[in-house]
């Protein structure tokens, strides 16, 4: 009975560490400017910008989790988390066309095409883009689709103020995968 009594109480503490943490993590989040909204918004309306992916993360499964059991992913990687540092990558938006270089990590249902690149390989016009503000504005939704040859892609995309930004590619062939990375406006470059 004194066993169950210290592991309930070492349980209760566990439980209490967590609660604490994750509302400590959220009360400190801080609202998004209404002013670096409306210029990300301006951005993204001008359709020319460039992500850089630093991170995948694909979605588990068992040839994945051999994969890295053979040690075959970066250093720094894991199953879920797979670092694309150093690895050249890019999603460009013009206008209404794309241009991707991103690589894939997961399982095809369907292989179709035996003497193409693995990964997300396409420069081609975008389909039904619709371009919204989240609910709680923190962030700009994009939504779009691709339909490259035999393979129908439908891509969404969330650009944070801060640059960040969540690329998610569904897949009528392939696996789900989302892209972590890093948001540049092409047109204040020079």
């Amino acid at each position: 009975m004194k066993k169950r009594a210290i592991h309930l109480l070492c349980y209760s503490l566990y439980l209490g560490g967590i609660l604490w943490v994750l509302w400590g993590c959220n009360a400190s989040k801080t609202p998004v400017d209404s002013a670096a909204l409306e210029a990300l918004q301006e951005q993204i309306a001008a359709r020319n910008f460039r992500i850089e992916a630093l991170w995948a993360l694909p979605l588990q499964s068992s040839g994945l989790v051999q994969v890295s059991n053979a040690g075959l992913l970066p250093p720094g990687s894991n199953v879920s988390r797979i670092s694309l540092i150093n690895t050249p990558n890019s999603f460009v938006l013009k206008g209404d066309s794309v241009s991707i270089k991103l690589p894939y990590y997961g399982e095809r249902q369907i292989a179709t095409n035996y003497n193409r690149a693995e990964g997300i390989d396409l420069e081609t016009v975008i389909l039904n883009l619709e371009i919204s503000t989240a609910a709680k504005g923190n962030y700009i939704n994009l939504d779009f689709e691709t339909q490259p040859k035999t393979e129908r892609l439908q891509f969404n995309i969330k650009i944070y103020p801060q640059n960040r930004s969540l690329i998610t590619v569904y897949s009528n062939q392939r696996n789900t995968i989302r892209y972590e990375g890093e948001f540049e406006n092409l047109s204040e470059r020079k």
